[in-house]
């Protein structure tokens, strides 16, 4: 295995971190030698990390969807890469975790629909797992994503509408 160039990836995370996202996108399709997405700098930070913190969210979008780990901490306040963002964020970063951990022993969750009509703040509606993971992202109502998650939705899924995932959507919210 090649070994990492130190300053290559140095030069990797301040392109995420800054949101240059074509810079970033061209290291991504085409990595140096001993390229490691998921790098820590020195103080623990990754590229998705530093992302999320600097709000670049196509950018993290992007390192996700090739493969960044969401829940990598850094050294110091042991924060994930979406821990700065918000409790919602934080609590879809577990949920991702566990569902990734549930789907990789066999155990799928059922993708019944879900009656809303519980629900104080909307009227009586029932909705597919992954739409209700949708809505519940855009009002920030974190009872109806943890409903929609225990019903099988899946927090990576597109609104095709916008083209956004509920952790887009929640960075942005």
């Amino acid at each position: 295995m090649d070994s990492i160039d130190q300053d290559v990836m140095e030069v990797f995370l301040e392109e995420a971190e800054n949101g240059e996202k074509a810079s970033v996108r061209r290291t991504l399709n085409a990595p140096p030698p001993g390229f490691d997405l998921n790098w820590r700098n020195e103080d623990g930070h990754t590229a998705l990390y530093l992302a999320c913190v600097e709000e670049q969210l196509q950018v993290a979008e992007l390192l996700h969807n090739h493969g960044a780990i969401l829940n990598i901490t850094d050294y110091k306040n042991l924060h994930t890469a979406l821990a700065e963002s918000g409790d919602m964020l934080s609590w879809l970063d577990t949920a991702f975790n566990t569902q990734n951990s549930e789907e990789q022993m066999g155990s799928y969750a059922t993708t019944q629909k879900i009656s809303t009509a519980d629900q104080p703040s909307s009227s009586a509606q029932t909705l597919p797992p992954d739409e209700l993971m949708l809505k519940g992202c855009y009002d920030r109502d974190l009872a109806k994503v943890e409903q929609a998650i225990q019903a099988g939705a899946h927090i990576d899924e597109i609104d095709i509408q916008t083209g956004r995932t509920p952790l887009l959507i929640c960075c942005d919210n």
